[in-house]
């Protein structure tokens, strides 16, 4: 059930708030110290419970505008604010001639983007020389079995030799 807030009464609405006040409203409501509510994502970056203006203490990037380099918020001046999309289409699983027109063109046409569909070996930083690809990559990101990504094993054997 949502608790129901509209009869809450939230006390003064002067009253300091303080770190130390808003720890004790912590511990008291879960008995945790609130850095022990501190938090990681997967990439190990640590999460605060809650940030205050003195966590902006010494951030220069604050002082920086969208648009302007070094461009740490963005590079456009309005950001999406005056066209919230970008038109993209994912291509790429042709000769590197034909993708740079079909690119070319769609830029000419409008299109804000490239979503460049690059083969598997090119992702992992290697190359298709190396002996066994087809067998670990196959077609650019697609499922490596041969059953799956070239229809047949018959198939998958053009790209071994």
């Amino acid at each position: 059930m949502i608790p129901d807030f509209s009869s809450a009464v939230l006390g003064e609405a002067t009253a300091d708030a303080d770190p130390a006040r808003w720890g004790g409203a912590v511990r008291a409501e879960t008995g945790k110290d609130a850095e022990d509510l501190t938090w990681h994502t997967p990439e190990g970056i640590a999460v605060a419970p809650l940030y205050s203006a003195g966590d902006l203490a010494g951030l220069d990037f604050l002082d920086t505008y969208p648009g302007i380099a070094p461009f740490l918020r963005g590079p456009y001046p309005t950001m999406y604010t005056t066209q919230p999309w970008t038109i993209r289409q994912y291509a790429g699983f042709s000769t590197a001639q034909e993708s740079n027109a079909f690119y070319r063109r769609n830029l000419a046409a409008g299109q804000k983007g490239l979503s460049i569909a690059f083969d598997l070996p090119t992702h992992r930083g290697t190359t298709r020389t190396i002996r066994g690809w087809p067998a670990t990559w196959a077609w650019p990101g697609w499922p490596s079995t041969p059953s799956t990504t070239c229809g047949s094993s018959s198939t998958a054997s053009r790209w071994t030799g």
